[in-house]
């Protein structure tokens, strides 16, 4: 199975109504989601499924990778800033088999996506840091054995901070 781990693209440091879920991307993030769903689209093996946190920045990253990949837009709720690493793997499991063998992309937030890709990827690798705008495509070899899964490809943006 593959799976991509997608952190939302850069956003604003406020949002207008004040709440941290309501903060959209910054004209960088937005320049980061367009160019990784370029990226995406060029690969072999692109997602079957897009599934993305409600959370406004996970949103607007997936609404623009979705565009460019051609893949409608699953919200979850599990993939929020509320929850944790086992509602994001039992997503990820459940809708993974549904979708074999096309890949399966998640749009969500650290430090969750972190944590589940340590667990994916399993004590050998080194602590993983995954930086906003920046996926993670890991193929994991027995989805029913934590720590089986091998690192295939980072993609991000190598555009500089504004």
């Amino acid at each position: 199975m593959r799976v991509y781990l997608i952190r939302h693209a850069k956003a604003e440091r406020d949002s207008p109504t004040g709440r941290d879920d309501d903060r959209p991307l910054k004209p960088r993030g937005i320049r980061q989601a367009t160019w990784l769903g370029e990226a995406i689209a060029k690969l072999k093996k692109k997602p079957g499924v897009l599934i993305t946190s409600p959370v406004v920045r996970a949103l607007d990253t997936a609404r623009i990778l979705g565009q460019t990949l051609n893949l409608g837009l699953e919200v979850d709720d599990a993939l929020s800033t509320k929850h944790g690493v086992n509602e994001l793997l039992t997503l990820l499991f459940k809708r993974g088999a549904e979708h074999a063998p096309r890949a399966v992309a998640l749009v969500a937030h650290n430090p969750t996506l972190e944590i589940a890709a340590s667990a994916l990827l399993g004590a050998s690798s080194a602590p993983i840091v995954l930086r906003t705008g920046e996926a993670l495509i890991i193929d994991i070899e027995d989805p029913a054995k934590l720590g089986s899964g091998k690192l295939h490809k980072r993609l991000r943006s190598d555009e500089d901070d504004d």
